[in-house]
């Protein structure tokens, strides 16, 4: 799949063994799995591999918005970049309807802060244990 997109298989992203290298809660998953009236049971491995495919598609969703993110020179990922990255990616239209191109305002009790506008999602830090320049998230 990593070459499909124009990358190569690194060693974080090759398959790994056991559920401990899991991110995602696999109760919370097999409960957003259950929300789907059509679906009775599952089966806990069927529950892993949609963890596991999730965790890979947000890695690749962050991943490709943190490299237009760079190329316009910033270091800061914002809203704006991953409702772009949806809106210029073909495989990605699916989430148009889900992700609006900029988010609603918010009417909490006064003006909004330009400065807190910014809708920061992942704060890249230089840290020289992030050989790779990975986002931190």
């Amino acid at each position: 799949i990593n070459a499909e997109y124009g990358g190569s298989m690194t060693e974080k992203t090759k398959p790994d063994k056991g559920v401990a290298s899991l991110q995602l809660p696999l109760a919370r998953v097999k409960r957003i799995i259950k929300t789907d009236q059509d679906i009775k049971l599952i089966g806990s491995d069927a529950v892993v591999l949609v963890a596991k495919a999730t965790e890979f598609f947000i890695e690749h969703l962050v991943t490709q918005a943190y490299n237009k993110t760079k190329l316009e020179k910033r270091k800061v990922l914002q809203y704006k970049d991953l409702s772009v990255l949806i809106r210029e990616t073909d495989f990605l239209e699916f989430l148009d309807d889900i992700v609006p191109e900029q988010l609603p305002e918010q009417n909490d009790n006064g003006p909004k802060d330009p400065q807190k506008e910014q809708n920061t999602i992942v704060q890249t830090t230089n840290n020289t244990n992030n050989t790779n320049n990975d986002p931190k998230i």
